[in-house]
């Protein structure tokens, strides 16, 4: 009899694993990366904007105010706006897994000297002062803005933050669950301000930042090479170091290689990044 119960008793434990792990499956599955839609991926930034603005000890916010507000930020939110059109109207994309129209991508200048500039997922976009300040034309803006941009909607940027973390942390994030580990929005920030890409990504990036300055604009698709021969041995330009391969093929792979599809435009400057963001800035 006792043998009987205890049988009893292990079957019963083990139904009831069984159940809770089902159950805890069909109400917290693991998500796969394909399943984290472009909506998901906006939730997502939108967490880690929020986590950048309530930190400006690490990432202190140059002021949207006069005189900043009608010259850097408006000129270069308006660049921004011109290179990611096409790319929120997303026309591409199946309609369940489209950016969200009415959602603006929003610039934010970030008053410190280091070079540096990143996208985060859903499009927000943050540029720091000292990069500003040693570009000096036009279309070498236009070109940092087009790369990033590309990372971004090409999920490049994605699929490097779930290398560094995972798609349930990532998720939870989204959705304001903590994670056990402590992951939050805020080490995300700090992680997309570091993230490294390798050789292949970022020539990738050049290929489509090249195809997208030429779609949308007059601007020469050679703003990135100007930024080279200038500034490749700057230091503490974290933006070069974090997306670099060896310049002299960089530069012959966007002269020769890089094929945008359709016309490109030859501008360059005319006198505006002088008058919208150095003029202020310095």
């Amino acid at each position: 009899m006792n043998i009987i119960k205890y049988r009893f008793a292990v079957t019963l434990c083990s139904m009831i694993l069984i159940l809770t792990f089902s159950c805890r499956e069909n109400l917290d599955p693991i998500e796969r990366p394909s399943d984290f839609t472009k909506e998901k991926r906006e939730e997502l930034g939108d967490r880690i904007q929020s986590a950048i603005a309530q930190h400006p000890e690490l990432f202190p916010v140059l002021p949207n105010i006069p005189p900043y507000d009608t010259t850097v930020y408006w000129y270069t939110q308006t660049l921004y706006d011109q290179v990611t059109n096409t790319l929120k109207l997303d026309s591409q994309s199946m309609e369940d897994d489209r950016w969200d129209q009415d959602r603006p991508w929003r610039i934010t200048v970030l008053d410190k000297e280091e070079l540096n500039a990143f996208a985060i997922p859903g499009g927000h976009f943050y540029i720091t002062t000292g990069f500003l300040r040693a570009l000096e034309k036009e279309n070498e803006l236009y070109y940092v803005l087009a790369f990033e941009a590309m990372l971004m909607n090409d999920r490049t940027l994605f699929n490097r933050l779930i290398s560094e973390h995972n798609t349930t942390q990532l998720s939870n994030i989204g959705k304001r669950i903590p994670n056990p580990d402590g992951t939050d929005a805020f080490t995300l920030a700090k992680t997309l301000e570091a993230l490294v890409f390798d050789d292949i990504e970022v020539m990738d990036a050049d290929e489509l930042a090249a195809d997208q300055i030429c779609s949308s604009s007059i601007f020469s698709r050679f703003g990135i090479i100007s930024l080279l021969n200038r500034l490749q041995n700057e230091s503490g330009f974290t933006w070069l170091e974090t997306r670099y391969y060896d310049v002299p093929s960089r530069r012959d792979f966007i002269q020769n290689a890089v094929q945008p599809s359709g016309e490109c435009g030859s501008f360059v400057q005319n006198g505006g990044y002088t008058r919208y963001i150095l003029s202020p800035l310095n």
